[in-house]
């Protein structure tokens, strides 16, 4: 199997596993629909599909550049507990527009590796933007 199908393969497993947290998400919020339950129900948010704490902003937004865009994910991913491996398929939830089109099309094409390799990769590309 190739690069390319590697990392296909590996996106279409992430795609898989978080539309069956989805899945268990909403139907937790029927039966506490169903038991009347008073809390708030949960957000349709694949990040917050995931329990993930005290979330940083998706990159990029008006108010931080690239380099604050990382340092705020590797404080986020290590209060929360997520290693370098997993981390991999928990950054491209924070990234949007230009930024994760570039994502897509890059993780078909190159090994990324780590977390740290991925870092790298964005501030060399938008450390100007």
């Amino acid at each position: 199997m190739g690069a390319e199908q590697s990392y296909l393969k590996a996106y279409e497993n992430t795609v898989v596993t978080l539309e069956l947290i989805k899945a268990s998400v909403e139907r937790i919020e029927i039966e506490l629909s169903r038991q009347g339950s008073e809390r708030e129900p949960a957000r349709k948010d694949s990040r917050y599909l995931l329990g993930l704490r005290d979330e940083p902003s998706v990159y990029p937004s008006h108010s931080n550049s690239i380099s604050h865009w990382i340092g705020q994910m590797k404080r986020y991913l290590r209060f929360n507990g997520i290693n370098d491996e997993d981390a991999i398929y928990v950054l491209p939830l924070y990234l949007d527009d230009e930024p994760l089109e570039w994502f897509n099309e890059y993780i078909l094409q190159a090994k990324i590796g780590s977390a740290e390799n991925l870092y790298d990769l964005l501030y060399m590309r938008y450390r100007n933007k």
